[in-house]
């Protein structure tokens, strides 16, 4: 069997595979959560970021607690988040970070049809 060639990693993606994650964060996108990274070495510097749902569910079957940044993929959408406990603590912790409140014109995607 052939060997693969090596590669070195950015440092982007040096970064991203030396977080864990610490909270999962559901959005009003059924697609969308947040999650809370934190650097695995020392445990600081913790970061949001907006990834994508079906990512995360595969990722965490796989690694389980093992889990890193680097496993899932980064959206770039930005869905307000409906719980008040979340938003007041990305808020809290985040404050550069713009946490938008659900429309209260529309249906919440977790209630299902009416």
């Amino acid at each position: 069997m052939g060997r693969l060639p090596a590669r070195m990693m950015t440092l982007i993606e040096a970064e991203t595979y030396e977080r864990e994650i610490e909270r999962v964060i559901p959005t009003c996108d059924p697609d969308t959560l947040i999650v809370i990274s934190r650097r695995i070495r020392d445990g600081a510097d913790p970061e949001p970021e907006f990834v994508a749902k079906w990512g995360h569910d595969i990722a965490r079957a796989r690694y389980g607690d093992g889990l890193r940044l680097s496993d899932l993929d980064r959206v770039d959408t930005r869905p307000a988040v409906p719980d008040p406990q979340d938003r007041a603590y990305l808020r809290a912790n985040f404050t550069w970070l713009d946490v938008a409140e659900p429309d209260p014109a529309d249906p919440d995607p977790q209630a299902g049809p009416a």
